[in-house]
């Protein structure tokens, strides 16, 4: 992992008034990582992914490729995922594709004042190691469920090559979800919205029309 030189604290604010204010609520950018395979020349070069800020948040979203190669057979180079942050936060996401089951992940975030949230792929198996002096750390219901299964192992040094490894050091809040939860819990689709829409619009025309058809047969017994 790539050590990094933190500020002394009575540099902080002397810095803080010399460099541009924070950068909060940037839209989230997407990277993509192919699988190497053991052996490669160019194994750093292809995995690894770094991204150093000083002041602003880091919103970023990892897509875990399958392999392009026909011929290729795991086991795979686990793909590094760097992220560090002095002052802002940071927002990962994960999402492993279909075909890249055996593409796994190795996952560096350091957050020095500010929180951090992770959401991890489906089907996430592996190890998640946390340092932080505080004690907000917030996992998932289906996150607990899987810690309690043994799917998910916390902050152990034991860990197998077929495995995915989630690093985390934060002194605020740090949340970890699962990618199952975020669809379970996502907003419908806008044309299942105006679909539903449709159907009571219908609905509410034919009663609608049931109801003057009634009382015009009503009017026309009273008056025949």
């Amino acid at each position: 992992m790539t050590s990094f030189s933190g500020l002394p604290r009575r540099d902080r604010k002397l810095m803080k008034s010399r460099s541009s204010p924070s950068v909060r609520g940037t839209q989230i950018t997407s990277e993509q990582l192919l699988p190497s395979l053991n052996g490669s020349k160019h194994i750093q070069r292809s995995v690894n992914l770094h991204k150093e800020v000083f002041n602003e948040d880091i919103n970023i979203r990892v897509l875990l490729l399958p392999p392009p190669w026909p011929c290729a057979s795991p086991p795979f180079v686990k793909s590094i995922i760097d992220l560090y942050s002095r002052f802002g936060s940071i927002n990962t996401e994960v999402i492993r594709l279909s075909g890249a089951e055996d593409h796994f992940f190795r996952l560096y975030v350091i957050s020095c004042e500010d929180n951090v949230k992770i959401l991890l792929p489906n089907g996430f198996r592996g190890v998640i190691s946390v340092e932080s002096c505080s004690s907000r750390i917030k996992y998932s219901a289906e996150v607990s469920t899987h810690i309690r299964k043994g799917l998910i192992r916390v902050n152990t040094t034991e860990i197998a090559d077929d495995e995915d490894e989630v690093h985390i050091h934060s002194p605020g809040k740090v949340e970890i979800r699962l990618m199952d939860e975020e669809s379970l819990n996502r907003r419908p689709p806008v044309w299942e919205t105006w679909y539903d829409r449709d159907n009571r619009m219908h609905r509410l025309g034919h009663w609608w029309k049931v109801l003057l058809v009634k009382k015009n047969n009503a009017w026309m017994r009273r008056n025949c």
